[in-house]
């Protein structure tokens, strides 16, 4: 599904719960839920086609790091969907503090990786 596709679906959620929200407020948050599960679908399928050809990449090219690089990227997925819950729910000091959380835990996740970098450096410089 293309982005003009996932915007449409986007705006015609929008448009539904502010039109069927204001008299139904039950019925505009089932609006909602439903436009959530018709854009998230397609973007988890574009996402296990994505790491599966990430993986025959790293395998390929024999990247000691995948499995930290596949981790920290499923850490800023997840606390970037419940950061933004969060702000929507009116918690954004809530919000701030996971994005803060997270961060250190995809730095200390990606130490390996950085000790690689600092590694191929030395050995070009050397």
């Amino acid at each position: 599904m293309n982005a003009l596709s996932l915007c449409g679906i986007a705006l015609l959620c929008f448009a539904a719960i502010q039109i069927l929200g204001k008299d139904r407020a039950g019925f505009g948050a089932l609006v909602g839920i439903a436009g959530t599960i018709c854009l998230l679908a397609p973007a988890l399928g574009s996402l296990l086609s994505l790491s599966s050809r990430l993986k025959e990449l790293f395998e390929e090219y024999s990247f000691k790091g995948a499995d930290s690089l596949i981790k920290a990227f499923g850490i800023g997925l997840c606390c970037e969907v419940t950061a933004q819950i969060c702000k929507d729910a009116g918690a954004s000091g809530l919000s701030n503090a996971l994005d803060f959380a997270c961060k250190c835990a995809i730095l200390s996740l990606c130490l390996p990786l950085w000790q690689e970098v600092f590694d191929f450096i030395q050995g070009l410089l050397s």
